[in-house]
């Protein structure tokens, strides 16, 4: 994890992952296609209208699929200041080391998600709309605090992120 050469921590930055979305992409592409083709066979005006609709949703899933792939702003990033925080509802920007407590990998449901435990996590919701601010409030009244991460569909594990956010919060804390 540490450079020796250097004796400093590799920063972490963490995209969507490309693989994924293109297979969202592919197969979305494949259905609106085998949608076409139903809509070309289709006997009666309701299996076209169906078949049409399909067309509709998939090409534009398809899309969708395919923007995000394109897509390479980091949602996380990790360093020596802090994490900068794009992931989340509250998408807080830079949170530097002073406000953290910790980073957690959790479970909610099946879902894993990466928990950004902070002090005084209120303070950190009262400038923000009133339809982010629902979910934050939410979020610090279920997990105490209101960045979580939801970790689906990133380009890196949960686990390897936990692990180097701590060992750069124990270095900050170490220097302060």
């Amino acid at each position: 994890m540490e450079s020796k050469s250097t004796n400093r921590l590799k920063p972490v930055v963490v995209r969507r992952s490309r693989l994924r979305a293109f297979v969202i992409a592919v197969v979305a592409g494949v259905l609106a296609i085998a949608a076409v083709w139903f809509a070309f066979r289709a006997e009666t005006g309701l299996e076209r209208l169906f078949a049409v609709s399909m067309t509709v949703f998939f090409g534009f899933a398809a899309a969708l699929a395919l923007l995000s792939g394109l897509e390479r702003t980091p949602l996380i990033e990790v360093d020596e200041e802090g994490i900068v925080d794009r992931g989340s509802p509250v998408q807080a920007g830079r949170l530097g080391w002073d406000v953290i407590k910790r980073i957690e990998a959790k479970m909610v449901g099946r879902q894993p998600v990466l928990a950004i435990l902070v002090y005084r996590p209120q303070r950190f919701v009262v400038d923000l709309p009133p339809d982010r601010r629902e979910v934050a409030e939410e979020a610090i009244q279920r997990y105490g605090t209101p960045f979580i991460i939801p970790w689906s569909g990133f380009d890196q594990r949960l686990e390897d992120v936990v692990e180097r956010a701590e060992a750069f919060r124990q270095v900050y804390q170490r220097q302060s």
